[in-house]
């Protein structure tokens, strides 16, 4: 299930596996929608008339990232082959697109040619119906395309562009995919196919006994044909090292903020601090959305992913991230928050798709809640300890008053309202790990929390609520002291 290294901008994520293998491919959305869901964009060497595929039985891959930023530093040797191959890699600040450097170094001690292929093995939005694969004259790279997703696929070696290149049938009529053609060292050159499809290229440099020669690799997305040639156009004008060295600096402008909060750290937590708000960095989605998780091998068992934002997991994060100085995630939350609170029912649902739509839930639907929608209480109470978070931070902002009517406001009423008359605890919701339903401590103390945060902010701006809510905090504390707690241990 682990993913050792993970690139995203908010618009475009990508994750690799241990051997190496684009698994998972994101856009236009972080966790939406996975143009591989488990196959892969995988890379194969070629010398003396052996192919090897990188992750196979005889590679060591060693994956890290460059400290303190979102760019990769793998090595991957062939003993077989006698090859080492350096790699370095990240995805834009702000485009999707995805960049790679490779050196290969010959270790053996004779000249040799030593050919990549790359094999793109896509099912854009999820399925490969109707995929389509080609060879773009224009931009002299492979396109894949369905609809609004568009994917090109290009590289560069000091001889030039592409050497070769096919397009084919996969997992179709018999036909496995280009990478068969790939085995002799060659390549058909069939410049289009519909349906099932996949593709590969070839990169070829000539190497002398340990002699060591660049290669330069990029994935580039888009809604149509024009915006991936423009944006490989401007690839084409520029070294990948730009773009690595953006990459880098972006990584750096938001360590800077963070280590104002954390300069008391040792220095090895200081680096492990960094190094994980960058892999958090990839989850969050540019709408706002925080994703648990992307990650496709769950499938194989549940035919389920974790490519779903929990109004709980995101309310923490973005409170934490804000504490570090990043305070650009919780403006985002905000608005995500905004565009999934519905009027008639301000309670959260279990968890949400990045483009705020409802994700799969496992929680039955009865009469007992609002509407018949099941609830977990702790989510909305949650979010509501977010807004006020937020709001407290920014004291003085004129939008204060704005966020706090249109948002905090409605779920610190429905919060306050779903209580038990008689007992003041909140009535059954789903519990913490959305297993049991039922009147929970964690629920408790979540819905306690907000509604005490939200009287104090009601309080500060006048508003008449304020201590209503803070007669609903206190009725919870004294239920939960009464009814959960045992003074003799």
């Amino acid at each position: 299930m682990p993913r050792p290294l993970v690139f995203g901008n908010g618009i475009f994520h990508l994750c690799l596996d241990a051997g190496h293998r684009i698994r998972d491919l994101y856009f236009p959305q972080c966790g939406l929608p996975n143009h591989l869901s488990g196959h892969a964009i995988r890379w194969g060497f070629w010398c003396e008339e052996n192919l090897s595929w990188v992750g196979d039985e005889g590679w060591e891959v060693r994956q890290r990232y460059d400290p303190g930023a979102l760019c990769g530093l793998t090595q991957l040797e062939s003993s077989e082959l006698r090859i080492v191959v350096e790699v370095r890699e990240a995805v834009h600040p702000t485009e999707p697109v995805f960049v790679r450097r490779l050196k290969i170094l010959n270790r053996a001690e004779q000249e040799r040619e030593v050919r990549l292929f790359q094999h793109n093995d896509l099912r854009i939005a999820g399925t490969e119906i109707g995929d389509t694969a080609l060879f773009d004259p224009v931009s002299e790279a492979l396109i894949h395309y369905k609809g609004a997703h568009w994917f090109l696929f290009g590289g560069r070696s000091s001889n030039g562009g592409l050497f070769e290149f096919a397009t084919g049938i996969k997992d179709f009529g018999g036909f496995e995919g280009t990478w068969r053609d790939a085995e002799d060292g060659h390549l058909s050159g069939h410049p289009i196919s519909q349906g099932s499809v996949d593709s590969t290229f070839s990169l070829a440099v000539r190497l002398g006994p340990n002699e060591s020669a660049d290669l330069e690799l990029w994935i580039v997305a888009g809604t149509d044909l024009e915006d991936v040639r423009s944006r490989t156009a401007s690839l084409n004008g520029a070294s990948l090292l730009e773009v690595l060295a953006q990459a880098r600096s972006a990584s750096e402008n938001l360590n800077l903020a963070a280590l104002a909060q954390i300069h008391a750290l040792p220095h090895e937590w200081r680096l492990a601090t960094l190094q994980s708000l960058q892999v958090l960095r990839t989850h969050l989605d540019a709408g706002g959305a925080v994703i648990a998780a992307n990650d496709s091998d769950i499938m194989k068992t549940a035919r389920a992913h974790y490519s779903y934002c929990w109004p709980r997991d995101a309310s923490l994060t973005v409170m934490a991230l804000d504490a570090l100085g990043w305070g650009d995630p919780s403006e985002r939350w905000v608005r995500f928050l905004a565009s999934v609170i519905q009027p008639d029912r301000p309670g959260l649902f279990q968890k949400y798709r990045p483009d705020g739509k409802w994700g799969a839930s496992w929680h039955t639907w009865n009469e007992t809640f609002p509407h018949g929608v099941p609830l977990q209480l702790d989510q909305t109470a949650l979010a509501l300890v977010s807004l006020c978070d937020r709001l407290e931070r920014r004291a003085g902002d004129e939008r204060e008053s704005e966020a706090f009517q249109t948002l905090a406001k409605p779920l610190a009423e429905f919060l306050y309202g779903f209580r038990s008359p008689k007992t003041g605890f909140p009535l059954p919701s789903y519990d913490l790990w959305e297993e049991r339903l039922g009147v929970h401590a964690f629920t408790c103390a979540t819905v306690f929390w907000a509604l005490d945060r939200a009287s104090a902010w009601a309080l500060r701006l006048g508003d008449a609520s304020s201590e209503r809510w803070a007669a609903g905090a206190s009725e919870i504390r004294s239920a939960v002291l009464q009814g959960m707690y045992d003074a003799s241990g």
